[in-house]
């Protein structure tokens, strides 16, 4: 879309042309004469709304992942994590190698593209953390566990300026698709100091329906903030928080 250079910036239609405010600035864009009936029954536009159709459940899934761990985006993710991650989302659709086009799914697609993938694109969790850690999904047992081996803070983590502490956050989220269900389980360290102290192998574990079958993620991330006497005090720039997906299991 073509960016308004103006001194003065415009919002609204004028002749064909549309102006708007976006997170790229203020852009501007030529007004379609295509109305939304003929696009709903032109055999023209079969593959407009096949497109749509298919796009309108990978934001659906967008919507129930992002929903399962709310709480952990507030503390890691960019304002752009919605709109990436749906990308994602409508390549896992195209994978469906069952159903024709505009009947793909997500359920039937492969989910795996959506390994690594970083909920915040401004903090990667492998320039954040360079120490090791293995990843265990048992759904026999109902577990979903991280495994972080010994390191020293000092020498694999790096944090960014005024923070003295940080924690590791984690989760488990099962995500049925189709019927639009999540059940998610979080899971936190203790606050550890960025010193030379040695840091013993640390596991958290999150729990799963036992002998589930719906796609499971597991997302590994860290929070740094200040310890003040006792006290912890968030980092008001959280664009440090990692967090990433680092295993999925389906069946």
């Amino acid at each position: 879309m073509p960016k308004q250079k103006s001194i003065i910036k415009l919002s609204g239609t004028v002749d064909d042309m549309t102006f708007y405010q976006s997170q790229d600035g203020f852009l501007t864009r030529k007004k379609t004469s295509v109305t939304g009936e003929r696009i709903a029954n032109d055999p023209k536009y079969e593959r407009t709304r096949e497109n749509n159709a298919e796009f309108g459940r990978a934001g659906k899934a967008t919507k129930l992942f992002r929903g399962s761990i709310k709480d952990l985006l507030k503390l890691a993710s960019d304002s752009r994590m919605a709109s990436r991650l749906t990308a994602l989302m409508v390549k896992v659709v195209k994978t469906d190698p069952v159903n024709l086009r505009r009947k793909r799914t997500v359920t039937l697609g492969d989910t795996n593209l959506l390994h690594n993938f970083q909920c915040n694109s401004g903090a990667s969790l492998i320039d954040a953390f360079t120490g090791t850690f293995t990843p265990v999904i048992d759904r026999a047992k109902g577990t979903a566990m991280i495994t972080i081996d010994d390191f020293i803070p000092r020498d694999r983590v790096t944090i960014p300026e005024g923070a003295t502490h940080f924690k590791f956050i984690s989760a488990a989220t099962e995500l049925n698709f189709t019927d639009e269900i999540a059940v998610a389980d979080q899971q936190q360290s203790v606050p550890i100091q960025w010193d030379f102290t040695p840091v013993a192998a640390t596991t958290l574990s999150a729990s799963v329906t036992p002998a589930g079958t719906d796609p499971i993620f597991l997302l590994l991330g860290m929070q740094f903030f200040q310890v003040v006497n006792g006290k912890e005090y968030p980092l008001k720039d959280e664009s440090f928080n990692p967090l990433s997906i680092i295993e999925i299991d389906t069946v």
